[in-house]
């Protein structure tokens, strides 16, 4: 089955794509676009092979991809509301995804895939893309491997998730729930966590940053996290009464951070 073929039968109304043979799917033969977005809103691909399959500028909302392969996919410009990946094989995938919190990777492989989250501004119709992977529920999911770099994971749940070699560099993990993860080898430094948020005992935390009250940031240092606080996301972050005086602090994202009685002299 090809993409022209896939297209015609929902069209029809068929939604029913569990366990078929899609390896290497195109639809770039279709020519979707920004303004010629393809919709597959609830279409069931249970199962069915989707390796190196081109997804790009397609709308997936409320679809089922549980058990499905779907390693070295495409998936950029994707629109993913509620869409289901559980258990779903994504090694080397790579994902520009809208409404991508919404989706369910639990127990997803995403070993060495890319992951980016996608949003387009529709009263101008520009396509942006940024470093952060709003993903949520995350349990059990592997993540080995994977570049999570300034990826935003508050409260996200990561019960049991395989983080190990994973490159967690500034993410922002506020109030994240990693009961039972595997951080073995992972890249922590510039990691910023908050009190709520549970890691397994014995987590080495020395190079990551404590977003809470009363919290002492001012000593934060190129030679202590290799750069500035370039980049960094504290959303979701309270730092009432903390202490920031002189950090380095250009272009994080503070927004909605509470920085009540916070000390910012001398911070750039």
């Amino acid at each position: 089955m090809n993409a022209k073929e896939l297209i015609e039968r929902y069209q029809a109304g068929d939604r029913d794509f569990s366990g078929v043979d899609l390896s290497g799917v195109d639809f770039d033969e279709l020519n979707p676009s920004l303004d010629n977005i393809i919709s597959l809103s609830g279409a069931n691909f249970t199962e069915a092979n989707l390796s190196h399959a081109n997804f790009s500028y397609i709308q997936f909302e409320d679809a089922n991809f549980s058990n499905a392969n779907l390693t070295g996919a495409n998936l950029t410009y994707v629109l993913l509301l509620n869409t289901i990946f559980e258990n779903t094989d994504l090694t080397r995938a790579t994902i520009y995804a809208d409404y991508l919190r919404s989706a369910i990777f639990r127990g997803a492989n995403l070993h060495r895939a890319v992951i980016k989250d996608w949003s387009l501004d529709n009263d101008e119709l520009i396509m942006k893309i940024n470093n952060y992977a709003p993903l949520s529920n995350l349990e059990r999911a592997n993540l080995s491997n994977v570049n999570l770099k300034s990826a935003f994971l508050e409260s996200a749940i990561l019960l049991q998730a395989n983080l190990r070699n994973s490159n967690l560099e500034r993410a922002n993990l506020i109030g994240a729930n990693l009961i039972g993860a595997s951080l073995k080898d992972a890249f922590l430094t510039g990691l910023i966590y908050s009190p709520e948020t549970i890691f397994p005992k014995g987590t080495d935390l020395s190079q990551a940053i404590l977003a809470a009250s009363n919290t002492n940031l001012s000593e934060i240092s190129d030679e202590k996290y290799d750069r500035s606080f370039d980049y960094f996301d504290f959303r979701g972050a309270n730092l009432s009464n903390a202490n920031l005086r002189r950090a380095k602090l250009y272009r994080s994202n503070f927004q909605g951070v509470n920085l009540s009685g916070a000390d910012l002299r001398e911070a750039k």
